[in-house]
């Protein structure tokens, strides 16, 4: 058991006239596997790629970095341990992990310590990927080093601080590491083997200027657009190179032998290792020769008939002055005439074409063309290419009426195979992509079709006779019927006309009950943390409801919330997780909020103290702008419970913790637009509580925050600011 500190706050105090919360720390006993994560907008991790970062405790701050770098553009979830000791994460913890991030200094690689003795054999064990960050260009040799005395494959290092200008940059050598990761291993498979021809080039590191220019004319030739490309900068890091490159050749149709003199140089790895593996393979080899005068080429070659020596010019600045059309010459050779058409349109083969230039698999990364190949085969029909764009369109554009149009496609495409196969299965499947456009309808503002696709579900799966015996069925029912009761709700409060709005109101009750019965009938073939919420959630719903009601006393809708929460702490019990506590921190809410207006203090502020205290557990387990707005929103909600029953000075002390956690919103790039304005409420009756317990200078130090605060927002010209800022300037 590892104790760590934990940052708490506990007192108020003063500190250049503005209100602070002096910071405390206690330590925790931190159990094994305890880990954090970070991910885009510090949302859930559940159901994104896990990755874990594995230092030294001297080199745990680079986590940070580490992973701006990776979730700019991936959609994945960095788990790590919070105090930098890997020794506290269990073995069987690493191994359900989908990668590992190795952190790598001259001084891990030359001690003994947990990274390097534990997890790296781990990692290779049991064959996780890895990604391997090199701080300093000294690590790559003493990776080298340790790999040939441990016995462990070799293994290549990506270097985030390179200065080296001729190497590809490191956010692309990391895009192509990522892509190769976040691609199915059968779907990357298919992506390289769509490709017509592959071409491997041979060169010496230090020619990699001359190297990219060639690969800049190659690029813009169209013909070569379905040839994979290959050079050794495509290594994957953590992957052993010499068995890829081995790979990589002998699956190859024309080997490019970049002749230079670097080249020449006796006993290279180009020569030794590349150029003899294709030789014994026999495969077409070009030789592009930048030499001046009579060209030198290695014995090997002399004799060899399948070459092709191409000339061109000394400087290397002019390399395009090459005869691609030779390539080409080759090319058509050695393959079939078919598959060498740039102008076939078979739809999978476009599709995959697509996503190899939209990924960077195989090719230098052109997301442009790859979606316009992607939409290509969608608007053709290809099913999985449909699914494709629409996972473009709602993740990286957010359009999701663009989106139906697809996700309508692919629905009617399901509901056609349904038909025809009358297999449960297939139903399945079809009923989760309604639900898919259904929500998409939601989120695109169409109410309308939002409701028509749910209440289509649930006419499709009430036909099927043995429904209660299908467990995947029911739980396509549940949240059919949850969906309904929530827009019914939504009509409750836009509906004008009592007795519409009553109907409305019978209308969401009488769904929630649906779905709750159908929970109860899938609960009969698994117990699981989804199940149980499956169950209570429609419970919560209800009693919510009867909320609003005149004519049922609160005592009784009490009862019902101290049953739901009884069925909450069960399912804590049994499947502890942020969900369920994020239920029991609602409910307490909800029962605090009762007992208060019924009149029962004590009831009302041991729910407010229990709601508080889950809301703050949460958020010291996952510093995510979720919790961080549920606890906020748990301290401002106590607070005023606390001043109305008299207690003061407890509702100063919460208050000022809300205000200092709200303007932590500030420091996350996506804020709520009512941030600034709740912030400044808050600093507002902080000055009235600190007047009231003649802490004066206090409540002038909160006055300047919010001021500092209206300033900073471009709020101090509106009238309530401006008026709540004049009528407490005498103090």
């Amino acid at each position: 058991m590892h104790r760590t500190a934990v940052q708490i706050d506990e007192d108020c105090t003063t500190k250049s006239g503005r209100i602070v919360i002096q910071t405390k720390y206690i330590i925790l006993e931190k159990r094994p596997g305890m880990l954090k994560y970070l991910t885009r907008g510090n949302v859930n991790p559940s159901g994104k790629p896990k990755m874990y970062y594995a230092s030294t405790f001297e080199d745990k701050g680079g986590i940070h970095d580490t992973a701006r770098n990776i979730l700019t553009d991936y959609n994945v979830a960095i788990f790590y341990d919070e105090a930098g000791y890997t020794s506290n994460t269990p073995d069987s913890e690493i191994c359900s992990m989908d990668c590992i991030i190795l952190l790598l200094t001259e001084e891990t690689l030359q001690t003994n310590n947990d990274v390097v003795n534990r997890i790296l054999p781990l990692a290779l064990k049991n064959k996780i990927p890895l990604l391997p960050l090199g701080i300093t260009s000294e690590v790559g040799p003493l990776v080298g080093k340790l790999c040939n005395l441990r016995g462990y494959p070799s293994l290549d290092v990506l270097f985030p601080n390179s200065t080296d200008d001729t190497k590809l940059p490191f956010r692309e050598r990391l895009h192509i590491w990522m892509s190769k990761f976040m691609t199915d291993t059968l779907e990357h498979k298919r992506i390289l083997d769509n490709f017509r021809t592959r071409l491997f080039i041979s060169y010496r590191k230090k020619d990699r200027q001359i190297l990219r220019k060639l690969l800049s004319d190659i690029y813009q030739k169209a013909d070569y657009r379905e040839s994979l490309i290959w050079f050794d900068e495509y290594l994957t890091a953590g992957e052993d190179y010499d068995i890829e490159i081995q790979n990589m050749i002998d699956s190859s149709n024309l080997f490019i032998f970049l002749l230079t003199e670097n080249m020449l140089e006796p006993d290279n790895y180009a020569v030794r290792e590349e150029l003899s593996r294709a030789i014994e393979n026999k495969l077409p080899i070009m030789v592009i020769e930048t030499i001046s005068g009579a060209y030198a080429i290695p014995d090997k070659l002399l004799n060899y008939e399948g070459k092709l020596v191409i000339s061109a010019p000394c400087d290397s600045d002019n390399i395009s002055a090459a005869d691609f059309s030779g390539i080409g010459n080759l090319l058509y050779k050695t393959m079939p005439e078919p598959a060498f058409s740039s102008k076939r349109e078979e739809l999978e083969h476009i599709y995959l074409l697509g996503m190899a230039y939209y990924l960077g698999i195989g090719a230098i990364k052109d997301k442009e063309f790859g979606v316009q190949m992607i939409r290509l085969a969608a608007d053709k029909g290809l099913i999985e290419a449909m699914d494709r764009m629409v996972a473009i369109l709602v993740e990286e554009h957010g359009d999701y009426n663009a989106a139906i149009k697809y996700q309508k496609n692919i629905v009617n495409y399901y509901d056609l195979k349904a038909g025809k196969s009358r297999q449960i299965s297939d139903l399945e499947v079809f009923l989760g992509q309604m639900q898919v456009l259904g929500d998409y309808y939601k989120y695109a503002g169409d109410l309308e079709n939002h409701e028509d696709v749910f209440r289509t579900m649930i006419t499709a799966l009430e036909s099927i006779n043995n429904l209660t015996e299908q467990k995947k069925l029911l739980e396509h029912a549940t949240t059919a019927c949850m969906r309904l009761g929530d827009v019914a709700d939504i009509k409750v409060h836009i509906e004008r006309s009592p007795e519409i709005k009553s109907e409305y109101f019978d209308e969401t009750i009488d769904w929630y009950i649906k779905g709750y019965e159908y929970a109860l009938h899938y609960q009969k073939y698994e117990e699981s943390l989804m199940s149980l919420r499956m169950i209570y959630t429609p419970l919560m719903r209800i009693a919510d409801e009867k909320c609003d009601l005149t004519d049922i006393p609160l005592k009784e809708i009490i009862e019902e919330y101290l049953k739901i929460l009884k069925l909450i702490q069960d399912a804590d019990t049994k499947y502890p997780c942020s969900d369920t506590r994020a239920d029991l921190c609602a409910c307490h809410k909800t029962l605090m909020e009762l007992y208060h207006t019924v009149e029962m203090p004590p009831e009302s502020l041991d729910n407010g103290q229990k709601m508080l205290d889950l809301a703050r557990q949460g958020y010291l387990e996952g510093h995510n702008i979720d919790r961080l707005k549920t606890y906020t929103e748990a301290l401002e909600s106590f607070s005023k419970l606390q001043y109305e029953y008299g207690q003061t000075k407890d509702a100063l002390y919460n208050l000022i913790k809300a205000s200092k956690a709200r303007s932590k919103y500030m420091e996350y790039p996506v804020k709520d637009s009512k941030t600034a304005e709740l912030l400044f409420i808050d600093y507002i009756s902080i000055v009235d509580l600190c007047i009231e317990e003649g802490r004066i200078e206090d409540a002038r130090g909160a006055l300047e925050s919010a001021k500092v605060i209206a300033i900073e927002n471009g709020m101090e010209d509106r009238p309530d600011v401006r008026n709540a800022i004049i009528s407490r300037s005498d103090i």
